[in-house]
């Protein structure tokens, strides 16, 4: 969220483990104000296919299948040790 350093992805994260925006803002994130994570929730419903590819990217099975695929599956297997 502009002007806070959190970001719209991770507000937006909390709601599919059961966080509201009522305990967001009281009890995650107490420094934002609910009207702010309001004005969040908002921002990602007008940017929901941007926002989703996002987080869709952003996942550890995603930066795996990156780095085999850039690295190769030996190399790959070695600096992970798997």
């Amino acid at each position: 969220m502009k002007g806070t350093r959190i970001d719209v992805a991770l507000i937006v994260g909390y709601l599919p483990i059961g966080e509201t925006p009522e305990t967001l803002a009281k009890e995650v994130l107490p420094h934002l104000s609910l009207a702010a994570i309001y004005d969040a929730l908002s921002y990602y419903h007008n940017h929901k296919d941007e926002i989703d590819r996002e987080r869709a990217e952003n996942t550890v099975e995603a930066g795996q299948l990156f780095l085999s695929e850039k690295l190769g599956e030996a190399a790959y297997k070695q600096l992970t040790a798997t």
